[in-house]
């Protein structure tokens, strides 16, 4: 029980790579601040890391370097949906540290996290006011809702143009809600009828053969071109009965919707 507790003792202190700040990582991490910052900015423009050895495998950390840091941090996958606790304290220290900040923005981000953003009815000046937002990510989101409109966030981070940043800091705000259509009762029904030169033309053309094939002694051209393809009476009668099936079943067609 003892070794457990310190065990969990020793996970709470190491620095999460995938949530800590800046400022975090530079007093934790015994490695050169260039370094450092090189980290921080693969995170953002990357994504977050699924192990801890994928350090190892950065071109600027040398293997002395994750040795170094190794015991010091851990990877905690970041996991989808909403923390508002956690994400409101984020905020409020982004806001203490933004002086630049607008007094309403603080108010306006917490109201956000209690009610997130449609992001496929989100408009462009909408997501341009999340923090970490640059007015070419809110655009290309946009762009992308038109075209396709998003389901998931895996969709939203396939987002061409889209920085990680900004991606990190939309989830919290956004949701992916669909919006069903109001539903329609009652009943209708539609019968409609129309008349086609067309159709009428096929319609007099078939009356016109029948009459000809239905009488096998007529001098006409029609069945003495039958009669010199060597048509025989019984191969007439059958040509009858298919014209007569089509008048029928042209007859019986009405159109409708």
């Amino acid at each position: 029980m003892l070794k457990l507790i310190l065990l969990g003792l020793l996970l709470q202190a190491k620095v999460d790579l995938n949530r800590a700040s800046l400022d975090e990582l530079l007093k934790s991490l015994p490695l050169d601040s260039t370094k450092i910052i090189k980290l921080y900015k693969y995170i953002e423009s990357h994504g977050p890391f699924q192990n801890v050895y994928e350090i190892s495998t950065l071109p600027f950390i040398s293997p002395e370097d994750f040795l170094k840091i190794k015991k010091l941090v851990k990877v905690v996958p970041l996991v989808q949906g909403r923390n508002f606790t956690f994400y409101a304290q984020r905020v409020r220290e982004t806001a203490r540290e933004e002086q630049s900040l607008r007094e309403s923005a603080y108010d306006e981000w917490i109201s956000l996290l209690a009610n997130p953003i449609n992001i496929n009815q989100a408009e462009v000046d909408e997501l341009y006011s999340i923090y970490g937002v640059s007015l070419v990510d809110a655009v290309q989101i946009v762009k992308r809702v038109k075209m396709l409109g998003f389901r998931y966030a895996s969709h939203l981070r396939r987002t061409p143009g889209l920085s990680y940043y900004a991606y990190r800091n939309l989830l919290p705000f956004i949701s992916f809600r669909t919006v069903k259509p109001k539903s329609v009762a009652g009943w209708a029904n539609l019968r409609i009828a129309y008349y086609s030169e067309l159709f009428q033309e096929e319609e007099t053309q078939v009356e016109e053969r029948l009459g000809e094939v239905g009488v096998p002694d007529t001098t006409s051209s029609f069945w003495s071109d039958l009669r010199s393809a060597g048509w025989t009476r019984e191969d007439s009668l059958w040509l009858y009965e298919q014209l007569l099936k089509e008048k029928e079943e042209a007859d019986r067609l009405i159109p409708s919707l």
